[in-house]
């Protein structure tokens, strides 16, 4: 399976699983179904209901317009289909797409998906980019990546809970920034999506230097109690 490898801000690399050229033509399959099914039961509805304006054809049009945009914005990148093959779609540093990314991706669409070449267009620049774009990716500068089954968690431990009587280990982490906890949060989030807990281990590295501390705890877990200590320090 290929790879895109990104550096952050932090210097921490980051080695991202590209979706599969069969992974994406799937998730698009199923997002055509859903659609599909959307359409006809909207019709089947205002015809069963002898509706003669052309205004509610119009209003039940616009989410099926806006079915890719929408989803991507509200699903963290991903579509119904996208969700169902575990792939999302992701800036080339790592972080989360801007909304004028995803409207990007939106408007190019269609060129990429021509019905008459097939989707040729799409796969072409999939082929020839080396790192799983399509135009839209391109212009967006956004790629798509496979995610582990652990992304289909329901709970999230990046996610901490905070309580009152809570002791913090590490009173160093008060020499942190909330850029320092964006990347841990992002580290977290690669090791449970990707099953991938090398930049866990650079950034625990950097952060103890940073600290000016040393200690034995597991990257994994170091990362979630600086995160805890962080959140219980900064809230008072």
């Amino acid at each position: 399976m290929q790879s895109v490898k990104v550096r952050t801000s932090q210097n921490v690399l980051i080695d991202y699983k590209i979706a599969s050229l069969g992974d994406r033509i799937v998730a698009f399959i199923i997002d055509y179904l859903v659609l599909m099914a959307y359409l006809f039961l909207c019709v089947m509805v205002l015809t069963t209901n002898d509706v003669n304006s052309y205004v509610p054809y119009v209003i039940i049009f616009i989410p099926f317009l806006l079915y890719h945009l929408l989803c991507e914005v509200f699903m963290d990148g991903q579509s119904i289909g996208k969700r169902q093959m575990n792939i999302k779609v992701i800036k080339l540093d790592g972080s989360r797409p801007s909304l004028g990314a995803y409207l990007i991706r939106w408007v190019l669409r269609p060129i990429d998906n021509f019905i008459g070449m097939y989707g040729a267009v799409a796969i072409v620049t999939y082929l020839i980019t080396g790192k799983g774009q399509r135009l839209g990716d391109l212009a967006a500068g956004t790629t798509v990546i496979k995610l582990t089954k652990q992304a289909r968690m329901a709970a999230s431990p990046l996610k901490e809970r905070f309580e009152d009587d809570y002791a913090p280990e590490f009173q160093e982490v008060i020499r942190l920034t909330d850029k320092d906890m964006d990347l841990i949060a992002r580290a977290l989030e690669v090791n449970l999506k990707l099953a991938n807990n090398e930049p866990a281990m650079v950034l625990a590295e950097a952060l103890k230097k940073k600290m000016g501390i040393s200690t034995d705890m597991p990257p994994i877990k170091f990362l979630h109690t600086i995160k805890k200590d962080y959140n219980h320090l900064t809230s008072r």
